[in-house]
């Protein structure tokens, strides 16, 4: 009896049996199951969202890089730019014989160390575009490129005067403007002062100076499209019947007869006169 009792002394002691939950434990604990499965759900929507946008990003092609306005266009410094667009389209224009048709020189506007104030066009009275004949136009940040040749006074030194050369100049004053307007901030015209008209076969005379007169606001629709689109091609002595309709159109208006008035506070007024006959 003695060796039955000590052997139950030495057993080991039954384990415990696990607490039974209440029912108010049991319902919290499954309150919780749902509220982290809820969230793991969510989880794995926002990840697979996640993926499923970064494959689609992945997969669209690349978008395509904006066409340039023009092939070629100023660099360096800012305040140089119309001298660089001076010297880039000057180089393109040339005689028959491969010189250059004419320097192209850029600078303020300003004509005997006077500063303009303002252009004041005298329009023709039958012009039906304009109500008032005369026109004021403040000078506020302008280009002024001048077109000079080798011969006398800026004339074009080899060959005859010609409407095809004319036409070509107007073209390099219209190239000169355009690339102004595109690439120098704040510039609202340009100026470009044309070679006189020298040498002409019935006469010797003839110093016709003219002026052509580009305002930036009138170029918006050919500064939005590339530049090859208005002028296209390398320019050559005789223009193709399109292109030369084109710089008919956007030039010949705005080619004018001029001469300088003196202000009193040191400046100067650009009077501006139509081209008649």
């Amino acid at each position: 009896m003695a060796e039955d009792v000590s052997r139950l002394e030495d057993a080991p002691q039954a384990e415990a049996l696990p607490r039974i939950p209440d029912r108010r434990e049991r319902a919290r604990r499954s309150s919780y199951r749902f509220r982290f499965g809820i969230i793991y759900v969510l989880l794995a929507a926002v990840v697979g969202a996640g993926v499923g946008t970064f494959i689609v990003l992945a997969m669209r092609p690349a978008p395509e890089k904006e066409a340039a306005w023009s092939t070629w266009r100023p660099e360096g410094r800012v305040n140089a730019y119309p001298t660089e667009i001076a010297q880039h389209v000057g180089t393109r224009y040339r005689l028959q014989s491969g010189k250059q048709l004419v320097g192209v020189l850029a600078g303020r506007a300003e004509i005997q160390n006077l500063p303009l104030r303002a252009v004041v066009i005298q329009h023709d009275a039958t012009n039906p575009t304009k109500r008032d004949d005369l026109e004021v136009i403040p000078i506020g940040n302008s280009v002024m490129y001048s077109l000079c040749g080798a011969g006398q006074k800026c004339s074009v030194a080899e060959g005859q005067p010609s409407a095809g050369r004319a036409r070509l100049l107007r073209r390099e004053a219209l190239e000169l403007a355009l690339y102004t307007f595109k690439y120098v901030d704040d510039v609202d015209s340009v100026i470009a002062l044309m070679p006189f008209n020298l040498g002409k076969p019935e006469t010797e005379e003839d110093d016709t100076s003219t002026v052509v007169f580009m305002q930036k606001k009138d170029f918006q629709r050919q500064l939005e499209a590339p530049l090859d689109q208005t002028l296209s091609g390398r320019p050559r002595a005789t223009l193709d019947p399109i292109q030369g309709q084109v710089v008919d159109t956007l030039t010949r208006p705005r080619q004018y007869l001029y001469d300088i008035q003196p202000t009193q506070d040191l400046g100067a007024v650009l009077r501006l006169a139509p081209i008649r006959g």
